[in-house]
């Protein structure tokens, strides 16, 4: 019985562990304690829209009832895993970080034409000051994988960080169609 016992608690201790890990690849990205690399990241510049089309679209009428108040223009662009951004491994994980910057945004979201991440991958946005993130994005926010979109970020300059442990074997496809750049 006594061996019983002894078995049961190194199992849960161990599961604690798993299950801090785990807690912390999903609540914290590893930014918040690698600034240094964050700040050394390449940044992907997408232009915001000209200041006549947030002219036009500002001093318009307001909207009736049932129309929408416009506060971002989507801007195209294509950024990915293959052809921008940057891959490291911290302790078991590897991340790919983006930084995009769309100079004179109030505020960026991100959209996606492609979210597939797998199971045990964590996706999170942040702005480049460390003063708003979002939560972490999982498969089972997009389980299709189709188009997406991440919430909007205060600042001109956000990091998209993506986390998976090393031993994963399933490929991430993270293509993004467009940043939306908020000017009110």
């Amino acid at each position: 019985m006594k061996k019983l016992y002894v078995a049961i608690a190194l199992q849960l201790a161990l599961m604690g562990n798993i299950l801090a890990q785990e807690n912390i690849f999903r609540h914290a990205p590893s930014g918040y304690t690698y600034t240094n690399d964050v700040k050394k990241l390449p940044t992907q510049l997408v232009a915001g829209p000209s200041e006549e089309t947030i002219t036009s679209i500002v001093s318009g009428e307001h909207p009736k009832s049932g129309e929408m108040y416009i506060i971002a223009q989507n801007m195209p662009c294509n950024l990915n895993m293959q052809n921008s951004g940057e891959w490291t491994s911290y302790n078991g994980f590897k991340t790919w970080r983006l930084k995009v910057k769309s100079p004179g945004a109030e505020a960026i979201a991100l959209l996606y034409s492609s979210f597939r991440i797998p199971e045990s991958a964590s996706v999170f946005v942040y702005n480049s000051s460390f003063t708003h993130k979002s939560r972490a994005y999982r498969n089972l926010e997009n389980p299709g994988g189709d188009h997406f979109s991440t919430e909007i970020i205060m600042g001109d300059e956000i990091v998209l960080e993506y986390w998976v442990p090393e031993t994963e074997t399933e490929l991430a496809d993270i293509q993004i169609e467009a940043v939306s750049h908020v000017f009110r």
